[in-house]
């Protein structure tokens, strides 16, 4: 977690931008429509696995499954090989002695998925990295997509499976919410605020030795941000005037995501089987007219 790594987390200056440019391209290729679809077929799946029990571990047997799931049909491959990433992924997440072994499997998992898709593009994020005109190598994708399920996999299958808790756990707050006096987005928000899904990360380093707040910290040794303590500090705040029981209180809590400006949106139509697709503002593998022949590779960071 801790270890450099040549990603956008680890970078700096122009190598940070052009990590993280290749990121967000290929992310907004991921059309909303589709991502819902993936998201919906891999709870049915879950779901049906788990119904005739009746019961499941929130986390254990849905959340995490659920994560895996969703980002393994982003990379392109079969459900079976979501089932080995949850698998692998749940080991080293759980540490103790089958750590180690967890690591080698989720090590396994990348290093196969980038050696298909440099043979064999697909209409996947890694064949979208690797296609990027950045000229990522097959080892910085690696290093991407290594960085997209650390990030992308326990910090949000913690805000799911805190904010369905929080929904299911509290039959006023479920009632509320099935009939639309409020939306799910409180119980999101609430979570992000109160119970935050990623408890310890945001690591810093003092370049010379300073003090903080009557702490003195070293040169070079790591200072770990805790969210965790955050939210435990804002929950200890709550009061009649300051920090009521909903999220009513809390920025952002009537606002929806902004639609992007017609300078960023591609009016394109969605891209076809054949991958045919034109009138793109912005990079898109379909489109090579957007790409100048030895041209710097897009530079723009949102």
């Amino acid at each position: 977690m801790m270890r450099w790594r040549p990603n956008t987390l680890f970078a700096d200056g122009a190598a940070h931008i052009r990590y993280r440019t290749t990121l967000i391209d290929a992310f907004d290729l991921v059309e909303p429509h589709d991502l819902r679809e993936r998201v919906h077929r891999a709870v049915h799946l879950l779901v049906s696995r788990i119904g005739p029990r009746g019961e499941a571990d929130l986390v254990g047997e849905f959340t995490r499954p659920l994560m895996a799931l969703v980002f393994n049909s982003l990379f392109g491959l079969p459900d079976s090989a979501g089932d080995r990433l949850d698998a692998a992924l749940g080991k080293l997440i759980e540490g103790g002695a089958q750590a180690a072994e967890g690591e080698a499997e989720y090590a396994g998992y990348v290093l196969e998925l980038i050696a298909a898709k440099t043979e064999r593009r697909g209409d996947d994020l890694p064949s979208w990295l690797l296609d990027h005109p950045a000229g990522l190598t097959p080892e910085e994708v690696t290093w991407q997509v290594f960085l997209t399920l650390g990030a992308g996999h326990e910090p949000t299958a913690n805000l799911v499976s805190n904010a369905l808790s929080r929904i299911l756990g509290n039959p006023d707050y479920y009632s509320t919410l099935t009939s639309g006096a409020r939306p799910v987005t409180d119980a999101v928000l609430e979570v992000l605020h109160h119970e935050t899904p990623l408890a310890n990360y945001g690591i810093h380093y003092a370049r010379t030795p300073v003090t903080f707040h009557g702490v003195w910290i070293r040169a070079s040794v790591p200072v770990v941000i805790s969210y965790g303590a955050l939210a435990q500090a804002a929950e200890q705040e709550r009061g009649a005037d300051r920090h009521p029981g909903d999220a009513s209180h809390l920025p952002g809590r009537r606002a929806r995501t902004p639609a992007r400006s017609s300078s960023t949106r591609c009016s394109s139509p969605p891209r076809r089987s054949n991958g045919s697709r034109s009138g793109c503002p912005t990079w898109n593998p379909c489109c090579p007219a957007n790409v100048s022949p030895g041209g710097p590779a897009p530079s723009t960071v949102r």
